[in-house]
């Protein structure tokens, strides 16, 4: 028994050692997101995880980095200079030691040379490979540069030919351009001043001289700059408006779709990489990665004073790419630089991207796949899934794809395509059976002059004619033919009721909330994707509802002849356009292209500014105004309704507070209590 006891022990034993080890893997200290089809960041998993950092006593405040081959160009603040290592950190010399005063940027040209900003010297000073001083570059002399311009570099890059794209302090004309032998050739790239509604206001009621005595509206400077091998210029600036992340052409002009784009706040650098994507780095010490077309991979990392874990920063200040996609980002307070190597999703991710950037479409299906199955709300990959699908002519899974991704332009491509085979099937079809009915309508109408085949139909609905309900519905359709006319007899003879008009109403808010649904994807806002239908609905009723109370009120002191059930009924019944033509708009725009998009446009113009005109003539007939009664009541209309809802809000706000307080005075009694 003892044997079999050592043998069981012994094959235990056995089995815990070659037991298959379960893979561990550690989570990384930071969270990856990527836009989801709103525009929203969503959470996704790892796309770079943090596997190293350089570390050397030599290494002080880093300000820049620059990554040449398998060297590493750092530029150093502190001690006002810029180390030279390898990528794993190791230092090989330096250089700028007894020229620089407070280096902050560097960048190299075609030949080799390496190009340092430095702010406290107010120069750009140009240094050969091996450290040695070549030349400096201080403030342009040109008279167009500006007398009062600030010259103060802080960031730079230099083009194939030689020309520097100088970031300057506090420089908000924009890019200061200078050739190779230093000659001012412009400001490029230049951002716009952000306008708010406060200073539209100000510039339009304020002369001239009261203009020059306030601080004048000036854009933002960028803070830093990029050039790649195509000459393609990249800045970003640290706000948070559409724009401040530029892919500007030779005549700098922006590339990019700036209000489609996922801006970040407080951006401190951009470096472009492989396959045109570019990245850009934050304040805050996120890494955003964008394709070439402006649109977010991923975005990742993020910043901590008392930072201890490698890709967490304390003090994020730059950041750069070598040839293999590793990213390096310098941290000025901790004095190290941090590198981040792509995970097996990124690169699933890169390789779609090199595939689909070069047009091939169906070789990147493949990969685009694997991304759906790793992350099925990957955006880039729905659209490029979309694309594979219609450069096979598979245009209803193109088209489904496209939905998926809310890429409307694809979308409409691949539902034109389907339209088109629909057509070509069934275009002959439809006109053989019009034609048809077209002769069985003339025949029957001949046939029933002569045996009036129809007539006890035609009887019976006539008899639903003459019910009072149904009467009072159908002038709605009066008001097309005789608007005047529609309101005089809803006002003196009484021909629509309380009923008929609450009816309509109830239509117009049904035919508003199949308005919000049922539009075409293409031209459809999705509003209620962001705002709840119940709400949209509540203010589409206090629209109407203070619209009546409100004209009937000013009309009231303005002596106008309408009554209230006038007014309420009248209003719903001028209505009648938006009424009648939005179901049609409806289905129309569901049949439409982006191609097609002004039908629909056109279309929806018509009927809420014919239902406008029916308003104005509404207020006229109603009330027995004269053309300048009528708009001084819809003015008076309009402005009362505003008050009511700013005091209403401001009551609400009120209330509110009323109630946080009273709620926080019982629960301390009851505490004490």
């Amino acid at each position: 028994m003892g044997n079999y006891l050592k043998y069981a022990i012994l094959l235990l034993f056995v089995s815990l050692v070659l037991w298959p080890a379960r893979a561990v893997h550690g989570e990384t200290a930071y969270k990856t997101y990527t836009s989801s089809v709103d525009g929203d960041l969503i959470e996704i998993q790892t796309a770079y995880e943090a596997f190293d950092v350089i570390t050397n006593a030599k290494i002080g405040k880093l300000e820049d980095i620059l990554i040449d081959g398998d060297r590493l160009y750092l530029v150093d603040s502190d001690v006002k200079r810029v180390l030279v290592t390898d990528l794993d950190g190791n230092v090989s010399r330096s250089f700028g030691e007894q020229v620089l005063g407070k280096p902050t940027g560097i960048a190299r040209d075609a030949n080799g040379d390496l190009y340092v900003a430095d702010s406290v010297k107010e120069k750009v000073f140009r240094f050969s490979e091996d450290g040695a001083l070549i030349r400096e570059y201080g403030r342009p002399v040109e008279p167009f540069f500006g007398k009062r311009e600030p010259f103060k570099p802080v960031k730079l890059s230099v083009d194939v030919r030689g020309n520097l794209y100088i970031i300057g302090e506090g420089a908000s004309n924009g890019v200061i351009q200078l050739n190779k032998d230093g000659d001012f050739l412009g400001y490029y790239g230049a951002n716009m001043a952000e306008t708010t509604f406060f200073q539209k206001f100000k510039d339009a009621v304020m002369s001239d001289a009261q203009k020059a005595k306030t601080l004048m509206n000036v854009p933002a400077a960028s803070t830093n700059i990029d050039i790649d091998g195509n000459g393609i210029v990249y800045t970003v600036t640290a706000t948070e408006q559409a724009g401040a992340i530029k892919k500007l052409n030779i005549a700098g002009q922006n590339m990019l779709a700036a209000e489609a784009m996922f801006q970040p706040e407080g951006a401190i650098d951009i470096v472009s990489g492989m396959q045109n994507n570019f990245y850009v780095l934050t304040a805050s010490g996120r890494v955003l990665e964008y394709d070439s077309s402006g649109n977010l991979l991923f975005a990742f990392g993020s910043k901590e004073s008392n930072a201890q874990r490698l890709g967490i920063y304390k003090d994020p200040t730059a950041l750069a790419v070598d040839a293999d996609g590793t990213l390096y980002v310098t941290d000025s307070e901790a004095q190290v630089v941090h590198k981040l190597q792509t995970t097996a999703f990124a690169n699933e991710v890169h390789q779609g991207l090199m595939l689909f950037e070069d047009g091939r479409y169906v070789e990147s299906e493949n990969y685009w796949r694997e991304v759906l199955k790793l992350n099925s709300s990957f955006v880039l990959a729905r659209v490029a899934m979309g694309e594979a699908h219609y450069k096979q002519e598979q245009y209803a899974d193109a088209k489904q794809a496209f939905l998926m991704a809310k890429n409307k332009s694809g979308y409409s491509d691949s539902f034109w395509e389907l339209r088109q085979q629909w057509l070509e099937r069934t275009l002959a079809g439809w006109l053989f059976a019009f034609l048809i009915g077209l002769l069985a309508f003339f025949v029957l109408r001949r046939w029933h002059r002569k045996k009036g085949i129809f007539a006890k139909p035609l009887a019976y609905l006539g008899k639903w004619s003459q019910v009072k309900l149904i009467r009072e519905l159908g002038l709605l359709f009066k008001v097309f033919r005789h608007p005047i006319d529609t309101f005089y007899e809803i006002k003196r003879m009484g021909r629509a009721s309380v009923a008929s008009a609450s009816i309509w109403y109830g239509v117009l808010i049904v035919e508003f909330i199949l308005f919000q649904y049922q539009v075409g994807f293409i031209f459809n806002s999705a509003l209620v994707e962001r705002v709840s239908i119940f709400l949209l609905v509540v203010v589409l009723i206090g629209v109407l509802a203070l619209f009546v109370v409100m004209n009937y009120l000013i009309s009231t002191i303005n002596e106008g002849e309408g009554s209230f059930r006038n007014v309420y009924i009248a209003t719903v019944y001028a209505l009648a356009p938006f009424i009648v033509l939005i179901v049609p708009i409806i289905l129309v725009s569901n049949v439409l292209t982006i191609n097609e998009g002004f039908i629909y446009e056109f279309s929806l113009g018509i009927a809420i500014w014919w239902s406008a005109i029916y308003l104005v003539i509404m207020v006229r007939e109603i009330h027995n105004f004269t053309f300048w009664e009528t708009a001084k009541n819809i003015l008076l209309t309009v402005f009362a309704s505003l008050i009511t809802v700013a005091v209403g809000y401001i009551l609400f706000l009120l209330f509110n507070q009323l109630y946080e307080f009273v709620y926080s005075i019982l629960q301390e009694v009851l505490a004490r209590v």
